[in-house]
């Protein structure tokens, strides 16, 4: 990679202002991961949008603001123009500070297609958040964090009735210091779930009511240089899921957890990504899902680098049934991508992706996508 300073548009109020873009073409063999009748199209992406940064004595201030275009060769009816915001606040910017607090929000709208019914859907998601963590001793310190998001879904085309998620998450923690570099934390999370269904369908309705609840999770965690050639966050624990369906607790494993072994430093990297939670969904249910990702990159020179990656995940669900059984998806993936760093201003990448599902439910799909894509900053 290539680090040197780039040099913002303009100045404004003490901070910089960038101008970005990103342009892609996309194919794509089956645009709503249908089973039964899969579609394919070339989609043309634009995304304008600028970037703020600022840091005024003690705050810091970063806002981020563009909106993508989507346009389809064939299926017309499916363009869209999303928005996406997004606002950070930080204090103090004081390195050794013993407090320090954080708000944020963020507001996107998607396109994309939805496994579960088949079907491209458009969704609108609100993320509000605030932390605070302070240091009472030189190596302990302890954190607060709230956060909610509201995730509101418009009926796709065939109809199909989907319902509103709203999450309200309140995380503790406790943090150790071991070193500089090495940090240990136990994080107590609640969760409150509540999903939202169309008030017109009396099924929805009743299916929703069921699925909502809350859930608790207890996380132990490490982060930073675990060795002088692997760095990144190991968050590994157990939640207790309690539903309004009358069936009792569930328990389940929970993981977040990103690592990268720089396997030949400054060449090669081998990272790891396990991702475990239970989650609602628009769908009214709450699932329990495990995903893993492996990838290798490699950089050749300071201009071009590849990575190629595999990934599994496996989704059990709570009310969609497969005969006598709850329905389970295995999802699979292959991908190659390569990166072409002109310089500061201006990046060239390639991928090819190719994703594969196998469910008790139905036939499952199989889905390729290649993107060739173009970002600017200026």
């Amino acid at each position: 990679m290539i680090h040197q300073e780039v040099k913002a548009l303009f100045p404004l109020i003490g901070g910089r202002v960038d101008l970005v873009a990103n342009n892609k073409i996309q194919y794509d063999s089956n645009i709503s991961s249908s089973s039964t009748d899969p579609s394919s199209d070339l989609i043309y992406k634009l995304a304008p949008g600028f970037q703020f940064t600022m840091d005024q004595g003690l705050v810091g201030v970063e806002l981020e603001s563009n909106i993508e275009l989507g346009r389809f060769a064939d299926n017309e009816v499916l363009n869209y123009e999303n928005l996406v915001l997004s606002a950070l606040i930080k204090y103090p910017l004081v390195r050794e500070s013993p407090l320090d607090i954080s708000m944020g929000a963020d507001f996107n709208e998607n396109s994309r297609p939805n496994p579960i019914i088949s079907e491209r859907v458009e969704t609108q998601t609100l993320r509000l958040n605030t932390g605070l963590r302070y240091k009472f001793l030189p190596i302990f310190g302890a954190g607060i964090d709230y956060s909610f998001s509201q995730t509101n879904s418009l009926i796709p085309n065939s109809g199909v009735s989907l319902s509103d998620v709203d999450q309200h998450s309140i995380r503790t923690s406790i943090n150790y210091e071991y070193s500089e570099l090495l940090g240990f934390d136990i994080t107590y999370r609640f969760r409150q779930n509540e999903i939202s269904a169309n008030q017109r369908d009396a099924q929805s309705i009743l299916d929703s009511e069921r699925m909502t609840g809350v859930d608790h999770a207890i996380i132990v965690g490490a982060r930073g240089s675990l060795t002088s050639l692997l760095d990144g966050n190991v968050d590994l624990g157990v939640f207790r899921r309690d539903l309004n369906d009358g069936m009792g607790a569930k328990y389940g494993f929970l993981s977040s957890t990103n690592l990268v072994w720089h396997a030949i430093p400054e060449l090669t990297d081998i990272s790891l990504s396990l991702i475990a939670d239970t989650t609602p969904t628009p769908v009214n249910d709450s699932i329990i899902s495990k995903n893993l990702r492996v990838a290798v990159t490699q950089t050749f020179n300071p201009f071009l680098s590849a990575e190629i990656m595999a990934r599994w995940g496996i989704t059990d669900y709570t009310t969609i049934m497969a005969g006598d059984s709850p329905r389970k998806d295995y999802t699979y993936g292959l991908g190659l991508s390569f990166f072409v760093t002109f310089n500061e201003y201006m990046t060239l990448s390639t991928m090819l992706n190719h994703i594969w599902m196998d469910t008790n439910s139905g036939g499952g799909f199989q889905r390729t996508v290649f993107d060739l894509s173009l970002d600017t900053r200026y």
